[in-house]
């Protein structure tokens, strides 16, 4: 039966996905106490405070703006979202750097280096 199954690919790696299933547990007990919903409603009704709300809008646009300028200048792409330089999600062009230093280890600076 779950052999033919096919999953899709995901946007989220195993540890994204086991803290999203940990908060979400965290979450519904709370909801279930009678104190935890009445603590999530306090909650609620604090963040819709005005200043709290203008300042959230403020700052959610100059994000936008600053995505928006950096996507306009090439300095910002969304192409490697997740992932670590070598892996699938990314093109070499993306590390940092070049493919001749990626291929060879560097060993760190030691003091008995350092005095030659």
């Amino acid at each position: 039966m779950f052999a033919k199954f096919q999953s899709s690919p995901s946007m989220l790696n195993n540890r994204e996905s086991a803290t999203l299933i940990l908060v979400s547990a965290f979450a519904l007990f709370a909801l279930l106490r009678k104190s935890g919903r009445e603590g999530s409603v306090e909650v609620v009704r604090a963040f819709l405070n005005p200043g709290i709300l203008i300042s959230l809008a403020a700052m959610l646009a100059w994000v936008g703006l600053e995505l928006w300028v950096g996507v306009q200048l090439a300095l910002w792409s969304s192409e490697p979202l997740s992932g670590v330089c070598g892996t699938p999600t990314y093109s070499r062009s993306t590390c940092l750097m070049p493919s001749s230093a990626a291929a060879r280890p560097t060993a760190a600076p030691t003091l008995l280096n350092s005095s030659k």
